[in-house]
């Protein structure tokens, strides 16, 4: 643990040290898009690189080209007008990776419970959070936790913003606490989700599964499931949402919405 605080210590030095602040046009999405020709602009020997939007005032550490083309570019998680999170809503951000998700749900006043169980990641999102923490009309409360169907332990295999559970322990794993969404509710007195989103690596069923009681008195609201990591996982997973009364209302880039059939 504390080695990996040192690494990513030093990672955070070497960004103020040799950073490329990146401003870009309004963001906020369905106004506009940011160039596709910012990606050629960034400095691919920086482990982190900052991103600071203009507009919105926010900033972020992100490792990859693909954060900043899924959230600005495609914006997954933004393509339906009714599951844009609002104000005072409580948003469920289950494989929260760096939190940018549950920072821009938080800028839009919703109030966010973030999950993510790596410890070098967990970091990071705290380090995010730390940075925008005067500009949100809502909150982020960070839990180091991933969301299954069980109580107890699992081992995780650390590959970034693809770690994801396993069955053994590697060197690559790290082993972390797992809890379910219905536990996780009773403990901490959480009567209505509005909106869970769910990116877990190809455990979105077992996160659903660890839900059943909130599923089944539509306790929750709307999910937004990334449903792309094996075959047919969306078929299983509407499947499976459809025995609860819920009805998949959209499917782009393989991120499907759900909400409940009234």
């Amino acid at each position: 643990m504390i080695k990996e605080f040192r690494d990513i210590k030093r990672n955070l030095c070497n960004v103020i040290l040799m950073r490329r602040i990146i401003k870009l046009d309004p963001f906020l999405f369905f106004i506009h898009l940011p160039p596709r020709c910012i990606f050629r602009k960034l400095n691919a020997t920086l482990k982190f690189r900052v991103l600071r939007m203009k507009k919105i005032s926010l900033e972020f550490l992100f490792p990859s080209h693909v954060c900043l083309y899924e959230m600005l570019i495609e914006k997954i998680y933004y393509q339906h007008k009714d599951f844009i999170p609002k104000r005072n809503w409580i948003v469920f951000d289950i494989g929260a990776y760096l939190g940018v998700y549950s920072i821009l749900s938080a800028y839009m006043g919703a109030i966010v419970y973030a999950f993510e169980p790596i410890l070098e990641n967990y970091i990071l999102l705290l380090v995010n959070l730390s940075m925008n923490a005067n500009k949100l009309a809502g909150k982020v409360i960070p839990r180091k936790f991933a969301i299954g169907n069980y109580l107890g332990k699992a081992f995780m295999l650390k590959r970034g913003r693809c770690s994801r559970i396993v069955k053994k322990l590697s060197r690559r794993c790290e082993e972390v606490k797992i809890i379910t969404i219905d536990e996780f509710c009773r403990r901490n007195d959480i009567k209505f989700i509005n909106l869970m989103k769910i990116d877990t690596e190809g455990y979105e069923l077992q996160v659903l599964k660890g839900a059943q009681h909130m599923l089944a008195q539509h306790k929750i609201e709307k999910i937004i499931s990334s449903n792309y990591h094996y075959l047919e996982e969306d078929k299983i997973v509407t499947r499976y949402l459809e025995k609860y009364n819920y009805k998949k209302v959209l499917t782009r880039s393989s991120v499907s919405y759900y909400e409940v059939k009234f």
